[in-house]
């Protein structure tokens, strides 16, 4: 019996092989024999659209244009950024840390300002070297406060958004209990200020483009000589 068995599943293997039988993985991750062709089974697509490739807030596109001077890479993480030989720490956390980097305008006149004066200086090579050392440091803020925003700024203003409501259904959103030296209330009320300063920021940098970018490529070039 056991050889007539052993002949059995010899025959069954030989036949199976002669007509074809397939293994075919299914969607779900199971395996079907069968003697047709398997089915292509189309890999589901991904979203290329990543947080890190959108700009924050709705926030006018031209306060993300690349620098025309771009010294290096802006390489960020929760606890800081660095670029070049230029660095940023988030010692405070990082609601400050957006807080700061919503000073695009501020970073962006930095640069051109300093794109100006090396365009118009006469002064000796050393004070030049002053002068391209600060506009280097001017672009890695511009560059390492647009990739803090793309990558945190999203959830930490939902964080604040989500605190400040709590507070405000525990009523611990009340100054005057700070000031009375309420601790509780005045970690709250610190968050709703910053909050409220923030998106005051991301307002103004949403309704105004920036001034000076479509004087962009002169600067650049200037920058380059």
């Amino acid at each position: 019996m056991l050889l007539v068995a052993a002949f059995v599943c010899l025959w069954l293997l030989s036949t199976s092989t002669q007509a074809g039988i397939r293994a075919c993985k299914q969607a779900d991750g199971s395996v079907v024999f069968q003697d047709s062709a398997c089915e292509i089974i189309k890999k589901a697509q991904t979203n290329t659209k990543t947080q890190e490739a959108s700009i924050p807030f709705g926030i006018e596109k031209s306060w993300f244009d690349k620098p025309p001077v771009v010294p290096d890479r802006a390489i960020c993480t929760i606890s800081g950024c660095h670029c070049g030989m230029f660095s940023r720490k988030f010692k405070h956390g990082l609601p400050l840390a957006i807080a700061d980097s919503l000073y695009l305008d501020g970073s962006w006149h930095r640069l051109e300002s300093t794109l100006q004066q090396l365009e118009l200086s006469t002064n000796s090579s050393i004070e030049l070297a002053d002068l391209r050392r600060e506009r280097d440091e001017a672009a890695c803020n511009i560059l390492m406060s647009q990739r803090t925003l793309r990558l945190y700024g999203a959830d930490v203003m939902k964080s604040l958004n989500t605190k400040k409501r709590y507070a405000e259904d525990r009523g611990l959103d009340d100054p005057a209990d700070c000031e009375a030296g309420d601790m509780v209330v005045c970690e709250h009320t610190d968050s709703i200020t910053l909050f409220e300063r923030m998106k005051s920021d991301i307002r103004s940098l949403t309704l105004s483009p920036r001034v000076g970018a479509a004087q962009q490529d002169t600067l650049a070039n200037s920058a380059n000589d």
